[in-house]
């Protein structure tokens, strides 16, 4: 294919100088790589950049921790007198002193406070991680090596469902400490990765580091007899782009993603984000207290617990098969559309009292299965490849910004819709009043 022909803007022309013989080479370079980059395959690619791969996809391994931590609370939610009160919720995130705090918690405001102070390490995660992949993977790499991102989610919310179960039948504080101290695991191996992986040469040339940035482009590809010559073409592509990129966005602030395109990209990336919310599949995060109110007892509960949690990891590799066959939006917008349908079934079930818990099992596998086969995947390839180079990591973070300010509100909705009575019963309302409600809820129920 064809490299796209540059048409510069005027502001552009003005902050650089087209005519120099320096930056006509610059340009004959930066299409030469370009071309390339187009008339990549697949394997051909998984064979050039192995080191690529796997230091992307190593650095996203940190999302397992992070989906082990932000679930594994909320799966301590039930009805019996050791849950967790719902004015308590659980910030997200994970950093190695912390987890004494949350380990040795005696009360359920220090283990909020140890959660919260996770949270600060686990953003810098989740943000730098979709960055940096995007960024030392060719283009035909990229929707593959974000995707997994989101299987790395899911690989430690499986783990927290399996650790959890095994829990079941533990009686006393080891029971509820011990998977609170699993997460001591994941912190030196990843400063050691963290420490050892090169650089994004984006990031190094956005610094104005050259140097940096053709060392890490020599660590990311295989040894071959032209290696410096694609080096010096990567090298001048993104010197390239990042100059064009500079010239439209001069001493960008956080006030220029909100302007012009940019103001459509930061739009795309924030909705993209919430939807993985909003489309109904985030009761997932307590889906064993909702099964249990379905009717399910706390060991089968726990069991679809860890069905829908391998989901996660299917429906990841599921979804590599399709993105050379259809759009990101397509898929994206298909998978919402079919959870819609699913999530209202699942609902109109809740009407009935008898045989019902089968049903509802089987369509929330199937609605799990079909949100990370589409928009739990597909999320990371768009917002990765929607921003500029020069504003894609401050747009990602105003998206997870966006995101997580949607979190807040729905885990403090969420909790109560699933109670009997607290989502309709104010916070001041006599005990006795709500002790009887629960009692004629669960004769209902029976």
């Amino acid at each position: 294919m064809a490299a796209a022909t540059v048409v510069p803007t005027d502001r552009e022309l003005k902050v650089m100088d087209f005519s120099s013989s320096d930056t006509q080479h610059l340009i004959r370079e930066a299409e030469a790589n370009d071309a390339a980059d187009r008339a990549s395959t697949v394997m051909g690619a998984l064979k050039k950049y192995k080191k690529a791969e796997f230091w992307a996809m190593f650095l996203s391994t940190s999302l397992i921790m992070e989906g082990y931590g932000v679930v594994i609370v909320r799966l301590y939610y039930e009805d019996g007198p050791l849950r967790l009160s719902k004015d308590y919720d659980v910030l997200h995130g994970m950093v190695f002193a912390a987890i004494f705090i949350v380990f040795y918690a005696p009360s359920l405001s220090v283990l909020s406070f140890g959660e919260s102070m996770c949270g600060i390490p686990w953003g810098v995660f989740q943000t730098l991680s979709t960055n940096y992949a995007s960024e030392v993977v060719p283009t035909v790499l990229r929707p593959y090596v974000t995707a997994y991102i989101c299987m790395c989610w899911g690989a430690g919310i499986l783990l927290s469902s399996g650790v959890v179960r095994a829990m079941v039948g533990v009686s006393g504080d080891l029971g509820q400490r011990l998977p609170f101290a699993l997460q001591w695991v994941w912190p030196l191996p990843l400063l050691v990765v963290g420490y050892l992986a090169p650089e994004s040469p984006w990031n190094a040339i956005r610094r104005g580091n050259i140097e940096d940035a053709t060392k890490s482009l020599g660590r990311l590809r295989q040894d071959t007899s032209d290696m410096d010559l694609q080096v010096a073409r990567a090298v001048a592509y993104i010197k390239y782009t990042t100059e064009l990129e500079r010239a439209e966005t001069a001493n960008a602030s956080y006030l220029e993603c909100f302007r012009g395109v940019n103001l459509r990209q930061t739009e795309i990336n924030c909705v993209v984000w919430v939807a993985q919310i909003l489309c109904g599949n985030a009761i997932l995060g307590y889906s064993v207290l909702f099964l249990k109110q379905a009717g399910f007892s706390e060991v089968q509960a726990f069991n679809v617990n860890i069905s829908l949690s391998a989901c996660y990891i299917i429906g990841g590799i599921i979804c590599w098969f399709l993105f050379p066959h259809f759009g990101r939006a397509t898929i994206y917008m298909s998978g919402m559309t079919v959870m819609f349908f699913i999530l209202v079934v699942i609902g109109g079930l809740g009407c009935t009292v008898v045989n019902k818990q089968l049903a509802i099992g089987i369509l929330l596998v199937f609605s799990t299965l079909c949100k990370m086969i589409t928009i739990g995947p597909v999320c990371y390839p768009i917002v990765a490849e929607t921003p500029s180079g020069q504003l894609r990591y401050k747009i990602v973070s105003i998206g997870r910004f966006v995101y997580n300010l949607t979190g807040l509100f729905h885990n403090s909705v969420t909790p109560r819709m699933l109670s009997p009575i607290e989502f309709v019963l104010v916070r001041d309302y006599p005990a006795e009043a709500k002790e009887q409600a629960v009692v004629q809820v669960e004769t209902v129920r029976a």
